[in-house]
């Protein structure tokens, strides 16, 4: 495997001594990458939430719940999914090479303090509803878990707004 990295870092070393802007440019373009990795990965975390908050939603159609409670675990589920695709789909917060606006390291690490912030927010979400969802039985447990979904996603849509606003300040 080391003999696979070794052309391509003599590679990246000649591009940088002919194009002193190249090694700036590079980075960036793994910012960008690792940007990308973590909203897909975020996306997949969410889209598994959603997968526990329907299969609570089946179980519950078992139990008699209001036309309220219904609505509510709908809302729910569909805040979840709009978040997961608000941000599989937002933008990675880099400019091209060549774009006239040109983007500095500082403001991009800006995008991953944000993007940690919402891993680790939606990470804590994801376990809760993965270890009461199991554990759920009564209509205030359901409940429960549904509001505190809804909360918990408002705080998460939150910080996906201020980050899509950051992005456009860039």
């Amino acid at each position: 495997m080391s003999d696979k990295i070794k052309p391509e870092v003599a590679l990246y070393e000649k591009l940088m001594a002919i194009f002193p802007g190249y090694k700036g440019y590079k980075e960036k373009e793994l910012i960008r990458e690792t940007d990308k990795l973590v909203r897909q990965r975020l996306y997949l975390m969410l889209k598994e939430i959603e997968g526990f908050l329907r299969g609570l939603y089946s179980r519950a159609g078992l139990i008699q719940l209001t036309p309220s409670d219904l609505n509510m675990m709908d809302s729910a589920i569909y805040r979840v999914d709009s978040v997961a695709e608000k941000i599989l789909h937002s933008p990675s917060g880099y400019k091209p090479l060549f774009n006239v606006v040109k983007v500095d390291e500082g403001k991009l690490g800006r995008l991953l303090e944000f993007d940690l912030s919402l891993g680790e927010s939606v990470a804590a979400l994801l376990n809760e509803v993965k270890e009461k969802s199991g554990k759920v039985s009564t209509i205030d447990d359901i409940r429960g878990l549904f509001q505190r979904v809804l909360a918990e996603i408002e705080k998460i849509e939150e910080l996906v707004n201020t980050r899509e606003n950051y992005i456009q300040l860039l």
